[in-house]
């Protein structure tokens, strides 16, 4: 959804803006995967998120405060850097 604001549709019926859209999922996805090798969370993190006890395993391990705050950081700069207009 970032990415479909951050392109400028705003509509569905917006074909051009959808075509937009795809191409910059496709480049993030790319872009991720290069710099951390995965995209699944389950694969990137070590946990099913499914679980509760992996769930609160991860938690206790403090994965979301580091693992994840290093994946979020990085979208977000991606974000600022590759889809300013």
């Amino acid at each position: 959804m970032a990415l479909g604001l951050l392109q400028g549709r705003d509509v569905s019926s917006d074909n051009e803006g959808k075509i937009r859209v795809y191409d910059a999922a496709s480049h993030f996805l790319s872009a991720f995967s290069a710099e951390f090798e995965e995209v699944d969370c389950r694969q990137l993190i070590g946990y099913n998120l499914l679980d509760p006890g992996e769930r609160q395993q991860a938690k206790e391990n403090k994965v979301f405060d580091e693992k994840c705050r290093q994946y979020l950081g990085w979208v977000a700069d991606y974000l600022q850097t590759k889809t300013a207009k």
